[in-house]
């Protein structure tokens, strides 16, 4: 569910404004008719329409507040439900901001990559375990990640050499719908053992 619009907003403050001035204009009447004729019957005074209007406003403002609240469920639901799938993945995966520092990472990814420091403003763990090349053609594909397009990059090799593991990268473009806009979920498939096998095999 979505929240007011900006055009929603100004509308309301436009119509608040009228409500205001119009209450300013009542009081004013009131005030000139006392001062005139103290004792003349100010009912004539018709303050019903104003209060009225008062009354549909506090209305819409809570529907409004409801529907915010219901908005913010929603969102946090959203959010708990990509938590708990991306902590429970039996496959390294991270969170890569736009320039490739891992934002976060599950228990299998902090196990390949080691664990993430404590109270460390800069997490570059991923790069760090790949050769140059490797660091190059991820990056590239970082960069010309496109949303609703992942992306897989074959054959990075993860560790130091001549024990690396090979990994399939696969790429894929967070939505705002976790807050992480401009984020990259990196999910890495060992494909080692497939190879050794290929190799046995041949």
């Amino acid at each position: 569910m979505n929240g007011p619009t900006g055009t929603d907003k100004a509308q309301q403050h436009q119509r608040l404004g009228v409500l205001r001035q119009r209450a300013q204009e009542v009081m004013s009447a009131q005030r000139e008719h006392a001062s005139a004729n103290p004792a003349a019957d100010m009912a004539h005074i018709d303050v019903t329409k104003l209060l009225e209007d008062l009354r549909t406003y506090q209305v819409e403002l809570e529907v409004q507040n409801e529907e915010l609240r219901r908005a913010q469920q929603d969102s946090e639901l959203s959010r708990a439900r990509y938590q708990a799938l991306f902590g429970q993945m039996p496959i390294p995966a991270l969170v890569l901001d736009a320039r490739g520092m891992v934002q976060r990472s599950n228990d299998r990814a902090d196990e390949l990559l080691s664990p993430r420091k404590r109270y460390a403003t800069l997490d570059n763990r991923l790069f760090q375990q790949l050769a140059l090349d490797d660091r190059a053609r991820l990056h590239v594909a970082i960069r010309d990640l496109a949303h609703g397009e992942p992306q897989v990059v074959k054959g990075i090799r993860v560790g130091p050499v001549p024990s690396a593991h090979l990994y399939d990268i696969h790429l894929i473009q967070l939505s705002t719908t976790y807050h992480l806009d401009n984020h990259v979920m990196v999910l890495m498939l060992d494909r080692s053992a497939e190879l050794a096998r290929d190799q046995e095999q041949h």
